[in-house]
């Protein structure tokens, strides 16, 4: 066997080594991707006694913190003979506090 042989198979080795380590990446990201909540999912929702979660594609808008979230997964609360819908049990804490 001459150097340039084996040169070559070692580029060739390191190639093949280089293929298999990029598809396992892959296929750890992809089999990750399975057993995970997405974006903007909870594992577990956080609820509290008299907070309903309410359907509906429609947005709504948070009054503390002005973002805008899907009816069907906003918060919502009667405040003061009105529902109130909020992103998540803490805005709705922080603007219940604020409002007493």
């Amino acid at each position: 066997m001459t150097w340039g042989r084996l040169r070559e198979w070692k580029r060739s080795d390191s190639m093949r080594i280089l293929i298999i380590l990029a598809l396992f990446l892959v296929l750890y990201y992809l089999v990750r991707g399975l057993f995970r909540p997405g974006k903007g999912e909870r594992e577990t929702p956080r609820t509290h006694p008299d907070v309903d979660r309410v359907g509906g594609n429609e947005l709504v808008k948070d009054p503390l913190c002005q973002t805008y979230v899907p009816k069907r997964s906003a918060v919502r609360k009667r405040f003061r003979g009105e529902d109130v819908f909020f992103c998540s049990q803490e805005c709705m804490e922080r603007y219940l506090r604020g409002k007493g």
